[in-house]
């Protein structure tokens, strides 16, 4: 049940939040799910595709994407491990340093989710440094790969340098705001401030 793990989360945030191991949104935005209370959420939906229950009476049922995506990093670990014959644990203990670097949309899955599905299997360490980055727009607009309104790697690539592309990205990434490729700035910086 979900909102058994309220006071974990809650101790589990304080120490991040004192340790300063995560961005601020991961912070705040966690703090404003604590404050309104965690509901218990249903895993399962009823859809056609997806990874099905392997429970008699809920063979029709599928996992929920939000809560199997986030277990992937586990079982992928798992996986790995049995690959080279180790254990899991040599790996993934309270030794290791863990990284989530996401979009703000997925804040709660990583600090909120993740955490408890982990502390419910009994399984540590949390994940420990949050780096969730605001969003980057093109020319003031959503990026949306659907609407084909996106910048192709293949195709930026092929007319500049690679180190341009990062050192652009670097200086404008969307680490504490909203941030916005433009093709002009981009230009502008590739040819005045890197030549």
């Amino acid at each position: 049940v979900f909102s058994e793990f309220q006071n974990l989360l809650e101790t589990y945030l304080n120490d991040a939040e004192e340790t300063v191991r995560w961005r601020k949104n991961a912070i705040n935005l966690t703090k404003r799910y604590l404050r309104e209370g965690l509901p218990d959420r249903a895993v399962t939906r009823d859809l056609p595709n997806g990874i099905p229950v392997p429970i008699d009476g809920f063979r029709d049922k599928k996992i929920y994407v939000w809560f199997e995506a986030v277990a992937g990093y586990y079982t992928a670990s798992v996986d790995w491990a049995q690959k080279l014959q180790n254990n899991i644990t040599d790996f993934w203990n309270n030794r290791t340093k863990s990284y989530y670097v996401h979009g703000k949309d997925n804040i709660p899955f990583h600090t909120i989710i993740w955490p408890a599905i982990l502390s419910g299997l009994e399984i540590e360490p949390l994940p420990e440094y949050i780096i969730s980055s605001e969003y980057l727009t093109l020319e003031n607009k959503k990026i949306s790969t659907s609407n084909n309104w996106a910048i192709w790697l293949n195709d930026i690539i092929k007319k500049y340098d690679a180190d341009s592309i990062r050192y652009f990205l670097t200086i404008n990434a969307p680490e504490m705001k909203d941030a916005n490729f433009s093709w002009r700035e981009f230009i502008y910086s590739h040819n005045s401030e890197l030549l």
